[in-house]
C-alpha cells in the first residue's frame, strides 16, 4: 500500500538557506516525503518506517543490526537482514529517482545526510525551545498522538519504540512550552499562543487554561473564557471524576463578576509573578536550539530529601506495604522534573548544605493500630526548619494510589508547582489490576530486596505465579527479569547462563509491549539484550529509558554502566556525572555502579573512592578496587586486595562448584557482560596484575 505524501507545514522562517535542497519529511499524521516540491511515494510501509526512524534520530543514522531488531523482531536473522536489504534498495531507488542523493547505505550502517533533511516535528520542537509556537501545535489536537500515525502495527518492537517516542516528545514539548508560559522574557501575545498549544497537548493543564480564560476576559470575550472553563470542567468530570482546582474556580467567579480588568503593563507584571509562583523548573533537553534566556533571578531546582520511613509496631505481614509505599512514592516523585529527589540517604551520609537550591525534607512515621497502618507525613523546609505541610492517613491497598496522588498534589501545592491532572494520573496513576495482585507484587519486591537465596526463591515463585494468573501486569515481568539479570552478580558461584538469558529476554520484551512508556521496563529490556549477547539491540531501550525518566539518577547511572561496558565512554561519563548531580547522596549500590563506570573511564582514583563509599554492598567490589590499584602502580596493595576478595568470596559461595581461586576468577570475569573486548581485556590484565589466576578464561561472545 503506497505511503501518502503530506504537504509540509513547517515554519519556513526556521529553515536555514542552503545551496542543496533538502528532503522534507512529515511525521505528524501519515508519513509524507517531498523533495524539490514533489511528493515521493514509497511502495512499502517498512520503507517508510525505516525513513521515519532515521529522521527522528539526532545523528540520522543507525546500525543495520538495530533496524533488524526493531522492524523484523519476529523473523530469523537471515530472513530479517534480507528484508532490510530489500527496503534499502527501495529507499535508494525512490530517493535517487527523485534526484535526492543524501541517502547513505554502508555495510554496517544506514543513514541520511544530517544537513540535507528537514523534519516537521523537529521544527516544532526547535520553535518551542525558543518560546515560539509552530502552527502544527495549534492546528493538531494532541499532536504527539498523531506522530508516526499508522506505524504502530508494523512490528511489536517498533510499536514499543513508537509509543515511547510519542511520550518523550510530548514531555519535551510540554517542558519547553511550560518554560515559555512562565517566562518574563516572552511577550504576552506569544504566551497566549503558548497557552493554546499547551491546552491542545494536555487539555487538563489548568494553569494554561486559566491563562487563556484570563486573556479572553481581558479582551472582553467573556463567553470565550467561559467556554474554556466548561470544556475543562466537562473533561475532568467525565474522564477523572474530578472538579477544577480552587484557583480555577476563583478565576471563573471573578470573570462572571466582571472584576478582572487589567492594563497590559499590569498583565506583564502578573506574568513575572506567575513565573515565580509556578516555579516551572525543567531539566536540560537534548540539543537545544535558540533557547530562551533564563531570567537572572530564576529559582534553582528544589531538592526533596525523602527520609527512610520510621516504623513502630508494624508486624511482618504489613511491613511490605510500608516499604513498598516508600519505594513507590520515591519512584513516582523522581519522575517529576520540577524537583530532584534524594531517596532515603544512608544515616551516615551527610547531605550537602542547601546553597541556592531550596531543600525540603519529607519525614514519615508508620505505626500499626490493630489491622490498620497509619501514616504521619511532614514536609519540612531544611533552611528555616519550618514545617510547611503535614498530613495523617490510613494506608491500605484500597487507597494506595489515591493516597500517593494526594501526597504528590500536596507537595506540589506547598512548593507552588503546577501539575496537570492528566500528568499526575499518568505518572502516579493506578494500574488496572486487582488489589490482591498488587499486594503479591509488593511482597515479591520486598523479598527480592533481601538478596539472600531463600528470599529470592520465594520472590521468583511469587512473580511467576502472578504472571501465570494475570499475564497482563508488566511490573511482575520486569521484576522477574531484573532478578534473572543480576542473580549471578548477587550470588557468588552462580554463573551466567545464555539459555536462561534468552528466555529472560522474551519476558523483558513482553514487559515493554505491555507498558511501552515504563522506563524501568525499557531498562530491564536493554540489559536483557546485553545478557543475551545482543548488546547493539539494547541501545534503543537504554536511550528510551533515559528519555522517559531523565530526572531519575538510577536510570541514568544504569545506562551509564551499559555505555561503559558496551558503548561510548563519553556517554558513560556524561550520564554518570548527570546522575551524581541529581543525587548528591548516592546509595551504596549507586556508588558501586559509579566505581565500575569510573574504571572504564580511566579514573582509577575515583574507582577506589566509589568502591570505598559503596561499603561492600556487593561481593565483586574488592576486585574492581584491586584492578584500580594495579592501574595506579600499587601492585602489592592490589595483591592484598585480591586475596581479601577471594577469601571473602568463599564465605558467600552458593554455587555447586568448589570456590577455588580459579573459580573466583572465572566468576568475576563473567559477572559483568562486558561486550567491548578491549575493555574486558583491560580488566583481565589488571586482575592478573593483582594475582588473580585469569589465564585461560575466554571472552564470552555471541557464536
Amino acid at each position: 500500500m503506497p505511503v501518502s505524501a503530506n504537504a509540509m507545514t513547517a515554519d519556513k522562517a526556521t529553515v536555514a538557506p542552503e545551496s542543496a535542497p533538502r528532503l522534507s519529511v512529515s511525521l505528524v499524521g501519515r508519513l509524507g516525503v517531498r523533495f524539490n516540491g514533489r511528493p515521493i511515494e514509497l511502495r512499502t510501509r517498512k520503507a517508510g518506517a525505516v525513513l521515519s526512524y532515521l529522521a527522528l534520530l539526532d545523528s540520522k543514522q543507525e546500525s543495520r543490526e538495530r533496524l533488524v531488531g526493531l522492524l523484523w523482531s519476529r523473523s530469523d536473522e537471515e530472513k530479517a537482514r534480507a528484508s532490510l536489504r530489500q527496503v534499502v534498495r527501495e529507499l535508494r531507488s525512490m530517493l535517487e529517482e527523485a534526484g535526492y542523493d543524501g541517502f547513505v547505505a554502508e555495510r554496517l550502517t544506514i543513514g541520511i545526510d544530517v544537513g540535507r533533511i528537514e523534519v516537521d516535528i523537529e521544527s516544532v520542537i526547535k520553535l518551542a525551545e525558543g518560546g515560539r509556537v509552530h502552527p502544527l501545535l495549534l492546528d493538531t489536537p494532541q499532536l504527539d498522538g498523531r506522530l508516526l500515525e499508522g506505524m504502530d502495527d508494523l512490528d511489536p518492537s517498533f510499536r514499543v519504540w513508537v509509543l515511547a517516542k510519542r511520550q518523550t516528545i510530548h514531555e519535551r514539548l510540554m517542558r519547553n512550552l511550560d518554560e515559555g508560559l512562565t517566562s518574563a522574557s516572552v511577550a504576552t501575545d506569544a504566551k497566549k499562543r503558548i497557552a493554546a498549544a499547551i491546552v491542545n497537548l494536555d487539555p487538563t493543564h489548568e494553569y494554561a487554561c486559566r491563562y487563556l480564560m484570563r486573556a479572553h476576559a481581558e479582551e472582553g470575550d467573556v463567553a470565550g473564557a467561559l467556554r474554556i472553563y466548561k470544556a475543562l470542567w466537562d473533561l475532568l468530570d467525565r474522564d477523572y471524576a474530578m472538579e477544577p482546582s480552587s484557583a480555577t474556580e476563583e478565576l471563573v467567579a471573578n470573570i462572571k463578576l466582571g472584576i478582572l480588568e487589567r492594563a497590559p503593563a499590569d498583565r506583564a507584571a502578573s506574568a513575572a509573578n506567575d513565573e515565580f509562583a509556578v516555579r516551572m523548573v525543567r531539566g536540560p533537553v537534548l540539543q537545544p536550539v535558540a533557547p530562551m534566556s533564563p531570567p537572572a533571578n530564576a529559582p534553582a531546582k528544589t531538592r526533596l530529601v525523602l527520609r527512610p520511613f520510621a516504623m513502630h509496631g508494624v508486624d511482618e505481614d504489613h511491613s511490605h506495604l510500608v516499604q513498598g509505599f516508600s519505594q513507590h512514592l520515591a519512584a513516582c516523585l523522581v519522575r517529576f522534573r520540577e524537583w530532584s529527589v534524594v531517596d532515603r540517604p544512608p544515616a551516615a551520609v551527610v547531605l550537602p548544605a542547601p546553597d541556592t537550591a531550596p531543600q525540603y525534607c519529607i519525614e514519615t512515621t508508620a505505626y500499626q493500630a490493630g489491622a490498620e497502618i497509619n501514616i504521619v507525613m511532614v514536609l519540612r523546609d531544611d533552611t528555616t526548619g519550618i514545617y510547611v505541610w503535614s498530613e495523617s492517613f490510613r494506608l491500605g491497598l484500597g487507597n494506595w494510589f489515591e493516597t500517593q496522588q494526594r501526597i504528590i498534589r500536596r507537595i506540589a501545592t506547598a512548593l507552588n508547582v503546577q501539575l496537570s491532572t492528566e500528568r499526575l494520573m499518568r505518572l502516579a496513576g493506578e494500574p488496572d489490576v486487582s488489589l490482591e495482585l498488587h499486594d503479591r507484587w509488593l511482597r515479591g519486591q520486598n523479598l527480592m530486596s533481601k538478596f539472600d537465596p531463600e528470599s529470592w526463591r520465594r520472590a521468583v515463585t511469587i512473580f511467576r505465579d502472578a504472571i501465570r494468573d494475570n499475564p497482563g501486569f508488566s511490573p511482575c515481568y520486569s521484576s522477574l527479569v531484573q532478578m534473572n539479570n543480576i542473580e549471578h552478580l548477587v550470588h557468588p558461584g552462580i554463573f551466567r547462563d545464555l539459555d536462561k538469558a534468552k528466555a529472560t529476554l522474551e519476558l523483558a520484551k513482553t514487559a515493554v509491549q505491555l507498558d511501552p512508556v515504563d522506563s524501568r521496563a525499557h531498562l530491564c529490556c536493554g540489559w536483557s539484550y546485553v545478557m543475551a549477547l545482543r548488546e547493539a539491540e539494547a541501545a534503543p531501550h537504554m536511550e528510551l529509558a533515559c528519555e522517559l525518566n531523565d530526572n531519575d539518577p538510577w536510570t541514568l547511572l544504569s545506562s551509564a554502566h551499559y555505555s561503559a561496558i558496551c558503548g561510548s565512554i563519553e556517554d558513560a561519563r556524561a550520564r554518570a556525572e548527570r546522575s551524581l548531580a541529581l543525587s548528591p547522596a548516592p546509595s551504596y549500590l549507586e556508588w558501586a555502579y559509579h566505581g565500575t563506570v569510573r574504571f572504564f573511564c580511566g579514573d582509577y582514583e575515583g574507582t577506589i573512592e566509589a568502591c570505598d563509599r559503596a561499603q561492600g554492598i556487593n561481593k565483586v567490589l574488592p576486585a574492581w578496587r584491586a584492578a584500580a590499584l594495579f592501574q595506579l602502580g600499587e601492585r602489592m596493595q592490589a595483591q592484598q586486595e585480591i586475596q581479601r576478595f577471594v577469601n571473602g568470596l568463599r564465605s558467600f559461595w552458593v554455587g555447586s562448584s568448589t570456590p577455588t581461586d580459579e573459580a573466583a576468577a572465572r566468576w568475576v570475569m563473567q559477572a559483568h557482560p562486558i561486550s567491548v573486548r578491549e575493555r574486558w581485556e583491560a580488566l583481565r590484565q589488571s586482575l592478573r596484575g593483582g594475582g588473580l589466576p585469569v589465564d585461560g578464561i575466554t571472552h564470552l561472545t555471541r557464536s
